[in-house]
């Protein structure tokens, strides 16, 4: 065999080699990202991630002054009830038709960034006056129509309530804004309504262009790209492909 055409056996020849390199690229991040609220030193959501500002709930068109945190009627009953403070709404009485209370937050990503959401959740408890109805709309689809609906008891018991389901996808760096509606109590009693434990779960992240093969000469570096979108913290690992 003449080793001098046969480069792979060449000892000489060999680094000039090239070399087709490829790689799979794939995210190493938990599925969801969450953004929660316990209402333990105010509004604004717990720890968010760090791609995530802002999020302070407020309450709009209450009967009597704006919402208020604070440590009456703990939260209990259901799956991480947290206890402690929760926030107090004076809701209306009434429907959609009559201006009801809702509560509002928004959540800025930042750039490149897109807040897919997919559910979000909520500790509620209504008293005899208070809404047995939640209404759950968004800035997607400009609050045209509600995008989850529950029926809860006036009470006075506390439960979790959960709109599932929501596949919302508002764009890379776009603001997400929710309004939850109190809808349908009797009456206008303090604090009639009380919420906690409110929590906006993510799509887990994904990438969006995995890397292409690139050819080099043996020994010589190779430099690929990835991009990739999502809530929370990404981490990646590279797979030889």
């Amino acid at each position: 065999m003449d080793i001098a055409s046969s480069p792979w056996l060449n000892p000489v020849m060999r680094p000039q080699l090239a070399v087709v390199c490829a790689f799979l690229f794939s995210l190493v991040a938990p599925l969801h990202a969450q953004v929660r609220w316990n209402f333990t030193s105010g509004t604004a959501p717990t720890s968010p991630p760090s791609v995530i500002t802002g999020g302070a709930i407020t309450a709009v068109n209450s009967e009597s002054g704006p919402a208020t945190v604070d440590g009456a009627e703990v939260s209990t009953g259901y799956d991480n009830a947290s206890g402690g403070n929760n926030l107090a709404i004076h809701a209306r009485i009434g429907n959609l038709s009559v201006t009801p209370t809702y509560l509002q937050f928004t959540l800025t990503p930042t750039a490149g960034v897109n807040l897919k959401a997919v559910s979000v959740a909520l500790g509620t408890r209504s008293t005899a006056t208070g809404p047995t109805a939640l209404l759950l709309f968004s800035s997607v689809n400009a609050f045209a129509t509600a995008i989850g609906t529950a029926n809860v008891a006036a009470d006075g018991t506390w439960r979790l309530v959960t709109f599932s389901a929501l596949a919302l996808d508002p764009g890379a760096g776009t603001p997400l804004t929710f309004r939850i509606y109190g809808n349908s109590g009797s009456g206008t009693e303090a604090a009639n309504w009380r919420v906690d434990d409110v929590r906006v779960t993510f799509a887990g992240p994904t990438v969006t262009a995995q890397p292409s093969p690139v050819t080099v000469i043996s020994g010589e570096p190779a430099a690929f790209s990835v991009t990739a979108t999502g809530a929370g913290t990404l981490t990646y690992q590279w797979r030889r492909g």
